[in-house]
């Protein structure tokens, strides 16, 4: 008995050295514990999100590398050289040049004026532009004073300008003296003659009734 139970002493005492071996042999590896630990803090490889890979963050496709969809220099959103916008193409933007100012040559009379009517007259600038203008009426120039029997008229167009004044009667005509106008001396009634009364007698003449 004292032998048996030394031998299995003695297999207790293998087992555990060989026991303590195997730990140390297999201290190297990582922990079963710690391999959780060092998947939660990698990060995701996935080759559908992972930018070295992923076709939509591919830095030669990617919009926000690729110089040639760059917003900075790309000429559909460049506003720089967006033709919408570019004043070099727009017409709405283009530069404006300079007003013509007009110089226009001498006047040309289309009509002539008259006494009483303006006239008309253009001229015109080496651009076509043509501007109307008007001449100003010429007024009457005043002939002679009216007199009695003659008005006043236009040296021009001979318009009456004043009528005649008409005559000034003077004292009546009488058997003797005619009536005048005392403006022009005029005559304007003959004289009356005689009026002759009772026939003459051996004392006493034949006298006019009106003058005696």
């Amino acid at each position: 008995m004292k032998r048996l139970r030394s031998a299995l002493s003695l297999l207790i005492a293998l087992l555990l050295v060989l026991g303590v071996c195997l730990s140390a042999c297999t201290l190297p590896d990582a922990p079963p514990s710690t391999d959780s630990e060092t998947e939660e803090s990698l990060p995701v490889t996935d080759p559908e999100t992972d930018p070295e890979t992923d076709p939509e963050t591919d830095p030669e496709t990617d919009p926000e590398t690729d110089p040639e969809t760059d917003p900075e220099t790309d000429p559909e959103t460049d506003p720089e050289t967006d033709p919408e916008t570019d004043p070099e193409t727009d017409p709405e933007t283009e530069p404006e040049t300079e007003p013509h100012e007009h110089s226009f040559g001498a006047w040309t009379v289309e009509q002539e004026a008259s006494c009483e009517q303006e006239g008309s007259r253009v001229r015109a600038c080496a651009c076509g532009e043509i501007e109307n203008g008007t001449v100003v009426a010429l007024g009457h120039a005043p002939g002679a004073e009216p007199t009695c029997t003659t008005a006043q008229t236009c040296t021009t167009c001979n318009a009456v300008l004043a009528t005649a004044k008409g005559h000034t009667p003077g004292a009546e005509a009488t058997c003797t003296t005619a009536q005048t106008c005392t403006v022009c001396n005029a005559e304007l009634a003959t004289a009356k003659g005689h009026t002759p009364g009772a026939g003459a007698t051996c004392t006493t003449a034949q006298t006019c009734t009106a003058c005696n």
